[in-house]
């Protein structure tokens, strides 16, 4: 049950409906600090949108998202807490993307939108 109601709230961060006008594409980063997600990440498709587990290679994802592939959407998964900001390697794309919280609240806000 929560695995489908996490891959519905994901399915919802990434409509169309809800990407602004001037958005080709939507980033989402969904931090998982006890890697709990794992296998549904394994196993999740989303159409229109490519899968990133970022594994402490922060400089190959900056430059995928920014330089090799700048059109796509993207849901990246980081298994690890959520970094302060002086120490996140991808504060500047996360400012201008999306984060995704697995956790009930989340889910039921995001339904509730």
């Amino acid at each position: 049950m929560k695995k489908d109601r996490i891959i519905q709230a994901l399915e919802s961060k990434f409509s169309v409906k809800k990407i602004k006008k001037f958005h080709d594409r939507k980033i989402v980063f969904w931090y998982d600090g006890d890697n709990s997600f794992e296998s549904i990440i394994d196993n999740l498709f989303i159409e229109n949108v490519k899968i990133h587990k970022v594994d402490n290679d922060y400089f190959y994802t900056k430059y995928l998202l920014e330089i090799e592939d700048s059109e796509s959407s993207y849901l990246l998964y980081i298994n690890s807490p959520k970094p302060k900001n002086e120490d996140n390697w991808l504060l500047d794309i996360l400012l201008y993307s999306d984060e995704f919280y697995a956790d009930m609240v989340s889910l039921v806000m995001d339904e509730l939108e």
